[in-house]
């Protein structure tokens, strides 16, 4: 199913854990074991937690975060036709928690080099890897150089519209697999793999074959989707982990592409210019952090 060619291993030599295109081709494996677990949506969860065996208990002392969306059974409910709240799945995680145990768990990466708050993972320097100023303006020249495993951050709504001003708060992260979704529906499982909302990304209905598709805990829990509508709009970085952290051997960047390396963290400030030298800004008041305004308006946005 994975398209990533790993290297030839003769028999007898050492596993190369260290090499880059096998760090790759154990990161997709993990991804696709992970889907298949049917873990719900739920914020700042770990699939490890339980919730408590009496009910009432669990609204009296931590009221679910999980989402509607999955049911005990592990079934996806259709958008818009959510499940009781007694048939709901307790066990998932949200977006970046499911990032963070996605690579503690396939490659060892530790908490403290991959956090699981987004503001950490995305913006903050010391972590584990690479930022790549790879984003919604310059992904159609640049598509060609994400590699599975890459994880790409996303904004609010970096387009605004329907009377909404833009927001480039960062809100998600995604994990780029390389695979495209005509490879995802031949599977004999494809609606195990696929998110159920995988058809509102390209205006309700099936995606071509040849669309590039992510990984991410959304809606209801980890699937496949389409890199398709709100998130290649509203991309605005992406981390490269493998091939850049002392486990890996060092690869070389791909040309043309900036790294990410000015971060401020004074809440509230942004750049006065219209600069598209990245400057990330932590929001006031959130776990998380933004792109400047004048990214949309001064740096070939629209």
């Amino acid at each position: 199913m994975y398209p990533y060619q790993v290297p030839e291993v003769a028999p007898g030599t050492q596993c190369p854990v260290r090499e880059p295109g096998w760090q790759r081709q154990r990161i997709l494996a993990a991804v696709d074991f992970i889907v298949r677990q049917q873990f719900n949506y739920c914020h700042h969860h770990v699939p490890t937690w339980l919730p408590p065996a009496n009910p009432q208990q669990m609204k009296d002392t931590s009221p679910t975060t999980c989402t509607a969306n999955r049911n005990t059974g592990g079934t996806q409910a259709p958008p818009g036709q959510p499940f009781p709240e007694d048939q709901v799945k307790q066990q998932g995680f949200d977006c970046s928690n499911f990032t963070t145990f996605l690579y503690s768990f396939a490659l060892g990466v530790p908490l403290d080099q991959l956090p699981s708050q987004i503001d950490l993972q995305a913006c903050e320097k010391g972590m584990a890897g690479v930022l790549l100023d790879i984003n919604a303006n310059t992904f159609a020249a640049h598509q060609k150089d994400l590699l599975p495993g890459d994880l790409l951050y996303i904004m609010g709504n970096a387009q605004g519209g329907q009377g909404k001003a833009p927001n480039t708060n960062i809100t998600h992260v995604v994990v780029w697999t390389g695979m495209t979704y005509g490879q995802i529906a031949s599977n004999p499982e494809p609606t195990l793999l696929l998110g159920a909302d995988f058809e509102r990304y390209n205006q309700g209905k099936p995606p071509p074959d040849d669309t590039p598709m992510i990984a991410d805990s959304h809606y209801a829990g980890p699937a496949y989707r389409p890199f398709l509508g709100w998130y290649r709009q509203s991309l605005s970085h992406v981390r490269r982990i493998i091939g850049h952290n002392p486990d890996s051997n060092s690869e070389s960047l791909p040309a043309g592409i900036p790294t990410l390396s000015v971060l401020s963290t004074s809440p509230g400030k942004s750049p006065t210019t219209a600069s598209c030298a990245p400057v990330f800004t932590k929001v006031k008041g959130g776990a998380t952090c933004k792109r400047p305004e004048t990214f949309i308006t001064g740096c070939g946005g629209k």
